[in-house]
């Protein structure tokens, strides 16, 4: 219930980012990306594989003339089938295991630009907010899943390439942390991963 609470004040908040304001802040782009992320840290102990299904939409509003905020939606997945031994709570277990990790980060951004508008600009920015993350693991006829709302930060740097004039090349590197993390199969995890994305952006007045 409380996740469900969560999404509504996030769809509130788009509500609001994307109402009508004033002649000097009223640009905003919608900007869509193919992520691809590698594990860190816990996840990386939990599953080794590059994930190569990732998509993320992102809305900015542009707050003044080098600055944006808006909002981060996400998901990736990953996945591994791995023969490791996993440390359980009652002890070691080998074997075929399957083991999966979905994430969907919801977030709160904001951005800096450098360079001049119609030119290839630069950017620093962070995501901060929270991430739902689905958690499974099996082997055998044993199945463990875990559901869980974690808090993060995602800071990012990229460029935006114009293609037109409401057109751009989206290209951004990311690095996903949170700083929260449940337990899975005996171990403390807290979500980490590098993340490359490309994508496009469409420019809105």
């Amino acid at each position: 219930m409380r996740v469900f609470r969560l999404l509504a004040l996030c769809v509130l908040a788009v509500v609001v980012l994307l109402a009508p304001s004033s002649v000097q802040a009223q640009e905003w782009y919608t900007g869509a990306t193919y992520d691809v992320s590698i594990p860190a840290g816990d996840l990386k102990e939990f599953i080794e594989d590059v994930s190569w299904l990732g998509v993320s939409l992102t809305f900015r509003k542009q707050v003044d003339r080098n600055m944006t905020a808006g909002l981060l939606f996400g998901w990736q997945v990953f996945s591994e089938r791995t023969d490791r031994t996993v440390q359980l709570e009652r002890g070691a277990v080998s074997g075929t295991q399957d083991r999966w990790v979905n994430s969907f980060p919801i977030m709160l951004n904001a951005h800096y630009y450098l360079g001049e508008r119609g030119s290839i600009r630069p950017y620093l920015g962070v995501n901060a907010g929270g991430l739902i993350v689905l958690r499974r693991y099996a082997i055998g006829i044993i199945v463990i899943d875990d559901d869980t709302w974690e808090w993060g930060v995602t800071p990012e740097i990229g460029a935006v390439v114009p293609l037109n004039r409401e057109t751009a090349l989206l290209l951004q590197g990311k690095f996903t942390y949170s700083f929260t993390g449940e337990d899975l199969a005996g171990s403390d995890m807290k979500l980490a991963y590098y993340g490359i994305s490309v994508g496009f952006a469409w420019q809105q007045y």
